[in-house]
């Protein structure tokens, strides 16, 4: 019986689906092995005759001899469900006349032996099968209903009731199992089914996320590019011109120094830009690491403001540092340094002349809190609803800066990738305050 359960649920176990068929097989031989088995014990209990007992035992052995056979092999080739066949047939029919005919329960075992064929051989098959044995029963009925004394009767009615009882619970067992085995087959089957349908809706929803983030990119390219291409002319053909005109020697030392300065802010935003897009190039090909390192964010803070001493003087901004010198962000150095150059350079960019900017930290022990606020124009919150889109998006400072709007899409992605948060406050003409909290300690 352990040997039986084992099958039974080894097609829902067994890895390759292609042997469920073979496993079937040795199940129906199993099952033929025990009934003649059993058959073979009735016959001879019940003298019913050597002959019947002869006719089952010799079943029973080739039933073993083919599950045998078709467990040392790894497929189940043909000529074995015909061997099946080919055993079966001749011994049901002898077993017809030494067990009572139409008066034994032969046909009922006639009929669980259709249902065995019909599940181990393939379905094009089937319609062949259901004849063959249709005819078959007839054939026996025919045979017996002209020549009735061929069959050999039961010795005593106790001995038909017994083998009754015996066969017909036998069928019950024998049925049972193949629809056990069948429903576990199909449940096998769907389950199977149902994996490869979920992992198909799976993949094709990833590849339908990546096209869209493709189209993204490339829609973010494009607009990128365009708006760079006018954005680095700009410069370069000033710096052009002012060369022409400082070599023809006509400018004054006063226009000399006017155009310095000039060109001084123009080329320091043309290389922002040109740092902020390296970085977007990088981030878009995940092709920059992260080496996450404790950061003092008053030092950070500082040589970022240096870099703007030009802009700062220019609208005549005061800029307040209000860090403790104890305070560090655990976080890859120079994204963090771009982080707060951005938002910095944003801040300076939408101030007022004679506003105040400040950068500010607040540290729990877990995590730092660094805000970058101003007195400037400020956003609505349309505005901010924007910052973070998946679109770029920029507007012209408060002495008409412009900008194409990476800076902010760096400063989210460069947070993000360092296990932060980021978040603003605004309304517009008060200022605007942008918020980030990045971790103290090594993250898990």
């Amino acid at each position: 019986m352990r040997t039986l359960l084992r099958w039974l649920n080894f097609a829902n176990n067994h890895s390759n689906p292609g042997l469920d068929r073979k496993v079937l097989f040795e199940l129906v031989c199993f099952l033929a092995f025990l009934s003649s088995l059993l058959a073979t014990i009735i016959n001879g209990v019940g003298n019913v005759g050597m002959a019947a007992v002869i006719t089952t035992a010799t079943m029973a052995v080739l039933y073993l001899l083919l599950l045998l056979y078709s467990r040392s092999i790894y497929t189940l080739p043909t000529t074995s469900l015909y061997a099946f066949l080919v055993i079966s047939y001749p011994f049901l029919i002898m077993l017809w006349f030494f067990n009572a005919g139409l008066s034994g329960p032969i046909s009922h075992i006639m009929i669980s032996f259709l249902l065995s064929v019909l599940i181990i051989f393939p379905k094009q098959q089937h319609l062949p099968l259901v004849i063959i044995n249709t005819l078959v029963l007839l054939g026996v009925i025919g045979l017996e209903y002209y020549n009735p004394d061929w069959v050999t009767g039961y010795p005593s009615r106790s001995v038909q009731f017994l083998d009754f009882m015996l066969t017909l619970s036998f069928v019950a067992v024998f049925m049972g199992a193949l629809i056990r085995a069948l429903l576990t087959n199909y449940d096998h089957e769907k389950q199977s089914a149902m994996q490869l349908t979920a992992a198909v809706i799976k993949e094709s929803e990833e590849v339908n996320r990546q096209n869209e983030n493709l189209q993204q990119i490339n829609q973010l390219k494009d607009k990128l590019f365009a708006t760079i291409s006018h954005d680095l002319r700009s410069p370069i053909n000033s710096l052009k011109g002012t060369l022409t005109l400082l070599q023809s020697g006509t400018l004054s030392q006063e226009e000399i120094v006017k155009l310095s300065s000039s060109i001084s802010e123009r080329l320091y935003h043309t290389s922002n830009l040109m740092e902020n897009l390296l970085s977007w190039a990088n981030t878009q090909l995940k092709s920059q690491n992260i080496s996450p390192q404790e950061v003092n964010v008053l030092q950070v803070a500082k040589e970022c403001a240096q870099l703007f001493e030009h802009q700062i003087d220019q609208k005549e901004l005061t800029l307040q540092l209000n860090i403790d010198d104890t305070h560090f962000a655990y976080a890859d150095k120079e994204m963090f340094q771009s982080v707060i150059r951005n938002l910095l350079s944003n801040s300076l960019k939408f101030s007022y002349p004679k506003g105040i900017v400040r950068i500010e930290s607040l540290q729990n022990g877990k995590s730092v809190t660094i805000s970058i606020s101003d007195t400037g124009k400020g956003m609505s919150k349309d505005q901010v609803s924007k910052l973070f889109g998946k679109q770029h998006f920029s507007t012209e400072g408060t002495q008409q800066e412009k900008g194409v709007g990476l800076g902010l899409m760096l400063t989210r992605e460069f947070v993000q990738r360092n296990h932060g948060s980021i978040q603003v406050e605004s309304q517009e003409e008060q200022g605007s305050t942008f918020i980030i909290t990045l971790p103290t300690k090594p993250y898990a």
